[in-house]
């Protein structure tokens, strides 16, 4: 008899006594085995990169950076680990599979039984890998430091965060933006002191997805700023009706705006043709979709700020735009005063917080100022500046960093005797 689960092996094993049968076989381990000894001889003498692809939606990797470009020059294979159970499973494989990558499949209990890749890079998601297998997880910024003042109001819970603190804690390694994000994560990873040392684990490398976008910056024009960036996330999934309410004010000031869709969501596109359905015959807003990831050089030297509550551009369109984003707040006698106080997402460096119970009362002042106040444009170049050398880990040249330090730990490893 093959047992298809370890994680009901123990009821399994006992219906198995009551009828009778007295002998059995795991066969997750049976066939993970098989499969592992298949995949060594397959790979045989190669240098092996495993990535977890547990993005949503379009698998960009734009959070590696050029660290896959690096690696692969320096003659390593990268293997792309796909589980069935994303919901964008279809989409993710058809990616790999028109590149000609190497994919395997595998997830939870398949996975952790899997170790002919020495070192994997994986992203979100609470993961288990085999015990020799060394993991270093590569974030965006908002799952790095994630917005729990919002999380906590759309699902009425805490326990988001406390997800997301075991989900890094089972990594080897956490690949760190900023100091900013170092004092948050050396807090959150001590696990209330289980752990005395948890920056031993961190690899302070910086932020790779914005290397590219941190040199094209240099180029950018001083033109006339006119337009809003209005980036889809928590506020036009769960609040449909604000994102709406919010728009149609910002057009009513006469500005631009531009309806951002969020590539790693495209399950949520739903949501996001409804909202732009409102807006679509006014010639002043724009909805830039899924299959347009980014943002084009002409609309960033045409923006004033970006406006969102709980995405990764909140963090990357400052340091690339020089220009502070704008984090969008449910009202302030609604939040926990100590979740407000300990809010590690907001960086006064680079935002400005706005409480949805004032919006209208003081958003207008701030875009005017932003737009065309010389002063105050000037005084908030300086200080993203300031925040891009001295709080963002290498600035640029994040990829290049990682990409040193995993070649350089793959080459310490190969002494090891297993």
């Amino acid at each position: 008899m093959v047992l298809a689960s370890k994680r009901y092996k123990y009821k399994l094993l006992q219906n198995l006594q009551k009828h009778g049968i007295n002998s059995a076989v795991c066969g997750l381990n049976t066939i993970a085995k098989q499969y592992n000894e298949f995949l060594r001889e397959k790979y045989k003498n190669k240098k092996i990169i495993a990535i977890y692809s547990d993005t949503e939606g379009r698998p960009h990797y734009k959070y590696l950076g050029s660290i896959r470009e690096i690696l692969q020059k320096h003659g390593f294979t990268i293997v792309y680990i796909l589980s069935f159970e994303n919901l964008d499973f279809e989409a993710i494989y058809k990616y790999h599979k028109d590149n000609s990558d190497e994919v395997i499949f595998a997830n939870f209990e398949f996975l952790s039984q899997l170790d002919f890749f020495p070192f994997v890079i994986s992203f979100n998601n609470i993961l288990n890998f085999h015990p020799s297998v060394t993991s270093l997880r590569i974030h965006s910024s908002l799952d790095e430091v994630q917005n729990y003042v919002w999380l906590n109001e759309v699902y009425n819970n805490r326990e988001t965060e406390k997800a997301n603190t075991i989900s890094m804690f089972l990594n080897t390694y956490l690949n760190i933006h900023s100091k900013s994000h170092l004092k948050y994560l050396s807090i959150n990873q001590s696990l209330q002191n289980a752990d005395s040392n948890p920056r031993s684990r961190f690899i302070l490398g910086g932020y790779p997805s914005i290397d590219k976008e941190a040199k094209d910056i240099l180029g950018y024009k001083d033109t006339k700023r006119d337009t809003i960036i209005f980036v889809s996330a928590l506020i036009s999934i769960f609040r449909k009706e604000l994102s709406v309410e919010i728009i149609k004010f910002l057009l009513s000031l006469g500005y631009r705006v531009i309806f951002k869709s969020n590539p790693s969501h495209i399950s949520h596109s739903t949501h996001e043709d409804m909202v732009a359905s409102y807006f679509l015959d006014n010639e002043k807003f724009v909805y830039q979709k899924a299959d347009k990831p980014k943002l084009s050089i002409e609309d960033k030297e045409r923006s004033i700020t970006a406006i969102e509550c709980a995405s990764s551009l909140m963090y990357s369109y400052p340091v690339t735009a020089k220009r502070p984003s704008i984090l969008f707040y449910p009202p302030k006698n609604k939040i926990p005063s100590d979740l407000l106080e300990n809010d590690a997402f907001y960086n006064p460096n680079i935002h400005i917080r706005v409480f949805e119970s004032e919006y209208k009362e003081v958003l207008g002042g701030i875009l005017e100022s932003l737009a065309n106040d010389e002063k105050i444009r000037k005084e908030w170049y300086e200080k993203i500046d300031n925040y891009c050398k001295n709080d963002l880990y290498n600035f640029g040249n994040a990829s290049e960093e990682i990409a040193k330090w995993i070649i350089d730990w793959y080459n310490a490893n190969s002494i090891l005797d297993v």
